[in-house]
């Protein structure tokens, strides 16, 4: 097989592996234990791929099919693509303007008291409500009642929410 071939399969299968064994690790880690860190999870399983790309790397530059520079530029793409992988679920994790939205489009939290019972802290809900008012995301129709007013960035906030579950967590 063409040493050029094996680098495009190897760029583009580790992504594909990373979502795949992120999602199962996920489930199998929320069914076994309901006190466990997302993040922490994600970060070791993202440091835990590299050894089967380094494997592959290794075996290929022994047969003399690759050079130093293909297993390098192997490594380097799939931490990029494993970073910005990281700070997009982190991003679905953390993020309550994301849940905010999702939560209001589904109509589950529509008044100001449907935050405060899924969220505690008011104040900081309130701040994010103000914050997408002024940047146009949602328009306040009611004294405590928000609607969607930007419907791009609500399907920003859709992926995010298909991909947790995808994940295997719940809104």
């Amino acid at each position: 097989m063409d040493a050029k071939l094996i680098l495009l399969l190897s760029l583009t299968g580790s992504p594909l592996a990373l979502v795949a064994l992120h999602s199962l690790v996920l489930r199998v880690a929320s069914r076994q234990s309901k006190n466990f860190s997302a993040q922490k999870v994600t970060l070791f399983l993202l440091c835990c791929l590299n050894a089967p790309l380094l494997l592959v790397g290794v075996l290929l530059r022994k047969n003399g099919f690759w050079s130093g520079v293909d297993l390098v530029y192997l490594l380097l793409v799939y931490n990029l693509v494993a970073y910005s992988y990281f700070h997009f679920f982190n991003m679905s994790e953390t993020a309550r303007r994301i849940k905010i939205l999702v939560g209001i489009f589904k109509s589950r939290i529509n008044f100001v008291a449907g935050y405060e019972d899924a969220y505690h802290p008011t104040d900081s809900v309130l701040v994010r409500l103000e914050r997408m008012t002024a940047l146009g995301l949602v328009r306040r129709v009611q004294t405590d009642r928000y609607v969607l007013k930007n419907r791009p960035f609500y399907w920003t906030a859709r992926i995010l929410f298909y991909v947790r579950r995808l994940l295997g967590f719940k809104f």
